[in-house]
């Protein structure tokens, strides 16, 4: 959720369960991003593309500040080689 109103909804729903928001960011330049849609066979518009790329860099900007975004209960922040190591994500209690 890289929207403000995306994250928002989504703790909420978490908090509704019991549980918390858990916000991991990957940080890839913009053509590992594309290369990596299209390897997934997924595709958006230049436009939104765009939104996405600014929104991505407000909230890095914010994370890499200190800041947690509204609603997480933990921020995340990976690069490409470090999200290629995980095999498995487990969030405890």
């Amino acid at each position: 959720g890289t929207q403000p109103w995306v994250r928002a909804w989504l703790a909420r729903e978490a908090r509704r369960r019991g549980g918390a928001l858990h916000l991991i960011l990957l940080d890839v330049p913009a053509d590992t991003a594309r290369r990596g849609q299209r390897e997934r066979g997924r595709g958006v518009s230049r436009y939104a593309f765009h939104r996405h790329r600014s929104a991505t860099a407000r909230l890095l900007d914010a994370v890499e500040r200190g800041e947690s975004p509204a609603g997480c209960g933990s921020v995340v922040l990976l690069d490409r080689a470090s999200a290629d190591g995980l095999r498995r994500i487990e969030f405890g209690t």
